[in-house]
């Protein structure tokens, strides 16, 4: 029998992690989810459009008789996947599955323990695999491709043997004696809180790397290559961001930071600026929190990783401030014309027109919209925190505006299933 092309088992791989990380969100305390290969077969052509037809089953356990599903995926010549309505050959059991899942309260699920072999076994203690230097050096071209630096950690560039592009954040301590037993803790939280994001607006968490020897401490994500929002705005001369990237950038950012509000506990990204938004190759953008932690080289332990409401409106006020940014194309604070709100103000207080407010950059714009966007705007950095708006309401109002739903900010075609695949695939 011939063996499966490459791609139909990077699909099915794709097929095994998608239900493995969405079973368990449907609160049922599931005795675990068995995800096979068993039923895997290549037919040869079977139509005139049709060159690879893979079957595919997965069997559900929950404590009850298990069930078994079997899918078909079709790859045609023309690069199109069809992937067929599942048959299930006992519905009493499914129906019972249902049932039993609204009876028994959420229990905890080990979101990996689902049957996969390679590095995904070892991802339950944080959400993402553990990864080895070995394979992030030569992914990183023994870590020459320096891309950047913040004030925890050194920024390269990687390339899995894929061509899949990767974002590598390596600690600034390269010795134990200088890392103590707080920033080991406040570094596996920071995993764990970021493994949770998972948002297709976010330059989200694909593994990460602890060694003592050398000592390595190291955090891998999602390679977003256009820059950051900052360059577009400000550096770029010859390319100036349109009135259409600009909204669908925003409310990608609103979608973002919505969602990690709404997580229990709340996500807040530390140092969220025009800096740290990442751009894909379709301009959409990537919200990033790629600091081991804010500030110091120690971090303090009454702020790291905390989510308070006040850093939540502090949230919302800083989006407020990248929105003016991308309206006004102007730093948000200078030496010739100070802070940037102090212009807002003034077109508030309606001592500037709109027409001065607006980067003239950005080409032709509806005023309409940029009235009300500045509204929002108005909302977000109020003075008084009580009185700013929820990400939520922010997000609602925005999406009247730019009418721009989750779909139209998200970028095209993401990595993240692609980079995961193959990590997942690495050791099995």
């Amino acid at each position: 029998m011939e063996l499966p092309c490459p791609r139909l088992l990077l699909l099915l791989r794709l097929l095994v992690f998608l239900v493995a990380v969405s079973w368990p969100l449907c609160g049922a305390g599931t005795e675990g989810l068995g995800v096979g290969e068993e039923g895997l077969s290549s037919i040869g052509a079977s139509s005139g459009s049709s060159i690879r037809t893979g079957v595919f089953s997965i069997t559900l356990a929950m404590g009850i008789p298990t069930e078994r599903l079997t899918i078909t995926i079709t790859i045609f010549k023309n690069h199109s996947t069809q992937i067929s309505t599942p048959s299930i050959h006992n519905p009493s059991t499914i129906a019972a599955g249902a049932f039993y899942c609204r009876a028994k309260k959420m229990g905890t699920v080990r979101p990996w323990a689902t049957g996969l072999s390679g590095q995904l076994q070892k991802a339950f203690v944080t959400g993402v695999p553990a990864l080895k230097r070995s394979e992030l050096e030569t992914a990183c071209e023994d870590f020459s491709n320096i891309i950047g630096s913040t004030s925890s950690c050194t920024l390269y560039k990687g390339t899995l043997s894929s061509g899949v592009e990767i974002a590598v954040a390596s600690s600034l301590v390269t010795s134990a004696d200088d890392w103590s037993k707080e920033c080991e803790s406040r570094y596996r939280r920071k995993i764990t809180s970021l493994s949770k994001v998972s948002h297709k607006n976010f330059m989200n968490l694909l593994g990460y790397c602890e060694e003592e020897q050398p000592f390595t401490r190291v955090m891998v994500f999602e390679y977003a290559p256009n820059g950051t929002l900052f360059e577009y705005l400000h550096v770029r001369e010859a390319e100036k961001l349109d009135w259409m990237t600009r909204l669908r950038i925003s409310m990608g950012i609103a979608y973002c930071l919505e969602h990690m509000h709404q997580l229990k506990p709340p996500v807040v990204p530390r140092n969220f600026d025009s800096t740290t938004i990442y751009l894909t190759d379709d301009f959409a953008a990537k919200v990033s929190d790629l600091e081991f932690w804010s500030g110091a080289k120690e971090p303090n332990p009454a702020t790291s990783n905390s989510s308070s409401s006040s850093d939540l409106e502090n949230t919302v006020r800083k989006y407020g401030m990248v929105l003016l940014e991308m309206l006004t194309g102007r730093v948000p604070d200078s030496e010739e014309d100070g802070p940037l709100e102090r212009l807002a103000f003034r077109y508030f207080d309606g001592e500037t027109r709109l027409a001065e407010l607006i980067d003239p950059s950005i080409g032709s714009f509806s005023e309409e919209a940029a009235r009300s966007l500045c509204e929002v705007v108005r909302s977000c950095i109020d003075p008084d925190p009580k009185r700013r708006p929820t990400m939520a309401e922010v997000a609602a109002r925005m999406r009247e505006i730019t009418a721009l739903g989750p779909d139209g900010a998200t970028p095209k075609v993401s990595p993240l299933w692609w980079a995961e695949l193959e990590i997942m695939s690495s050791e099995s």
